[in-house]
């Protein structure tokens, strides 16, 4: 791996976390209606329209949070495949399952920044609100649309495999791999809130910079082997 494809992979690992907390921080502060924080359809119609009512008070905030998505979305592309060359050789089935979860994960993603960011931009801007509304409703009945949205959860859940795969290959140490699996506990039972998210950005970042710090050592080592080589071929 070459140093600018490490040097990514590095700033990806933590880069990753923090964009897409910070995304869903800036979602829920824009999508705050009256004292509650939701999704689409989690209290019925009228939620739904409130939910629309407050995006477009707050537009600014919301479209933040999708640019924001879309780019934690990108950048995990090659957070993912980090993790997966610093755990291959020495956690090989662990690597791999982080690996497919992660790729599904992305796709995911996709499929939530369209069904969900785009959709709300839409249903606040574009679309009459009673409109929007029964659109919502109509897609979250249909079992396609249900399934497409599935891999998104992966997303999160591929940081259980990452990080005991990282350990094994003795890239992080213990408590750091303590740390990412806590923090994907509490996201699988709290779920989003303002305070899980801004400790989800927290822990995940502690628990992952140890890896992005072992992608630049790596490439610090390869560095120098090179230059060894070069000043004497019989070093090496």
């Amino acid at each position: 791996m070459g140093r600018f494809a490490r040097t990514v992979g590095a700033v990806s690992i933590v880069a990753a976390p923090v964009l897409l907390g910070a995304a869903d921080l800036l979602r829920m502060m824009s999508e705050r209606a009256t004292d509650e924080v939701g999704t689409v359809g989690e209290s019925g119609g009228a939620e739904v329209l409130a939910q629309s009512a407050a995006i477009a008070r707050n537009l600014a905030l919301y479209e933040g949070a999708a640019w924001l998505a879309l780019a934690g979305a990108l950048v995990t592309i090659p957070a993912v495949a980090a993790i997966w060359a610093l755990s291959k050789d020495r956690s090989r089935a662990w690597a791999w399952s982080g690996l497919v979860l992660g790729v599904l994960g992305v796709f995911g993603q996709a499929v939530h920044l369209v069904g969900y960011y785009a959709h709300q931009l839409l249903f606040a801007t574009d679309v009459e609100p009673a409109v929007g509304s029964q659109i919502s409703t109509a897609l979250e009945s249909q079992p396609y649309f249900t399934v497409l949205f599935i891999p998104f959860f992966f997303a999160m859940l591929a940081y259980i495999p990452q990080a005991v795969g990282l350990r094994r290959a003795k890239v992080i140490p213990l408590w750091a791999t303590v740390v990412v699996i806590a923090t994907t506990v509490m996201f699988a039972v709290v779920e989003s809130t303002l305070v899980s998210s801004a400790l989800g950005i927290l822990g995940l970042v502690v628990g992952l910079a140890p890896a992005a710090y072992g992608m630049t050592w790596a490439q610090r080592y390869e560095l120098s082997v090179v230059t060894a080589e070069r000043l004497d071929p019989a070093v090496v």
